[in-house]
């Protein structure tokens, strides 16, 4: 087993899989390369998300699975997604590959549950206490200009919903989820000419979307 002194948040890479660790105080960069039935470990690191990605393709590592422990959830990135920096371990996420040089994304944002009274709570100020001209109820940068349907889904509900910011109109899909420690905000950001050519992506993002037992 190699050991290297890690320079960026954590990272496991396995043959099939590629695991990205964010628990609180995780130091180590594990990477697994198996040959066969044989499973051999060492420690790696690097510098940035290019550099990761780098990695990655040098390696053969089919795709990367990021897993965050302190919040119980797990997403399968597709290797489209171009990985952004956030600064803080409670955010995570980058942007889908540009359309006619626009750049659609997506970020999930991670509430410890002590953060709200409940998860209706957490709804009403994400999704359904907004009112139409109103500025939203998380962020007063933003004006809340209009909502589809509620979807009821597994652990949580979905929404899509136009925002104004900087007197432009988004279309957005909002996911909302609760993991065992957790409250989840999934957001798909996208202008009025792009989301319908990139929600599919989305969707494919939200299928290797997993919550932690």
């Amino acid at each position: 087993m190699k050991t290297l002194t890690s320079k960026f948040k954590p990272i496991a890479l396995i043959k099939l899989s590629f695991l990205l660790l964010l628990p609180a105080f995780c130091v180590a960069l594990h990477v697994a390369a198996q040959t066969g039935d044989t499973v051999k470990l060492k420690q790696e690191s690097f510098s940035n998300y290019s550099d990761l990605r780098e990695k990655q393709k040098k390696a053969g590592i089919d795709k990367l699975i990021y897993k965050n422990f302190t919040f119980s959830f797990s997403v399968a990135i597709p290797n489209w997604l171009n990985l952004k920096e956030t600064g803080s371990d409670d955010q995570w996420g980058g942007t889908l590959p540009p359309i006619d040089g626009i750049e659609n994304a997506i970020m999930i944002k991670a509430f410890p549950k002590s953060a709200f009274k409940s998860f209706s709570e957490f709804e009403t100020i994400y999704l359904t206490g907004n009112k139409f001209g109103q500025p939203a109820k998380y962020d007063s940068q933003h004006t809340w200009y209009g909502q589809h349907e509620l979807i009821p889904i597994a652990h949580g509900v979905k929404q899509k919903v136009f925002l104004v910011w900087q007197k432009k109109i988004y279309d957005n899909m909002f996911v909302l989820l609760e993991t065992k420690s957790a409250y989840l905000w999934i957001q798909f950001v996208a202008t009025r000419e792009t989301y319908d050519r990139n929600i599919s992506k989305f969707d494919e993002f939200m299928a290797g979307v997993n919550l932690m037992e």
